[in-house]
């Protein structure tokens, strides 16, 4: 009995040593490790230190101000669109007829990109995604050239700054547009 007592304090150190040996090669596996000579070995896997925020698309000074993907600033749009398609039609049918200008007014204060596909049925009218200032927002223009049910897939994205803290999301946006 007593050579049993004597064991159990033995296999229970033995297995603490066991399992902080086991921890510790779990916890430096996930590490990266620094290689020599300023390449990494073959076949090792190279670790790109993340973003603190996504940077804008080349060339989009309006991405960090207002958040249209188009540079191009206008103080009123062109001329008055058929039908006017806003962030509160989303979950509606919009009904449109052939030849119609379909405008989307998307506000500022986000990161806009869309449409996601290219649609068969409208023609985009350039620039798309350009600035309104007197609307406060992104606008594309379509002009409804067939008939036919079709969405467009707008995202929101936040307009980050280069360095500082910022919300990681994208908002998906589908608008159904159906042209008579």
């Amino acid at each position: 009995m007593m050579q049993k007592l004597k064991s159990i304090p033995y296999l229970t150190h033995w297995l603490l040593v066991l399992s902080l040996v086991l921890v510790l090669v779990l916890v430096t596996a996930c590490g990266s490790r620094p290689t020599t000579g300023g390449q990494p070995a073959q076949g090792s896997p190279t670790a790109t230190p993340p973003a603190t925020t996504p940077a804008p698309d080349k060339g989009d000074k309006n991405a960090l101000t207002n958040g249209c993907p188009s540079d191009i600033t206008m103080k009123t749009v062109p001329s008055k669109a058929d039908v006017i398609v806003k962030r509160s039609d989303i979950g509606k049918t919009i009904v449109v007829h052939k030849g119609n200008i379909i405008e989307f007014d998307l506000p500022f204060g986000q990161r806009w990109l869309g449409p996601t596909a290219t649609p068969t049925i409208l023609e985009i009218q350039q620039p798309a995604g350009f600035a309104a200032s007197e609307n406060k927002a992104c606008i594309w223009r379509f002009v409804a050239r067939d008939t036919g049910k079709i969405e467009l897939d707008f995202t929101a994205r936040a307009i980050c700054r280069p360095g500082k803290m910022c919300a990681m999301y994208i908002m998906d946006l589908p608008f159904t547009i159906e042209v008579q």
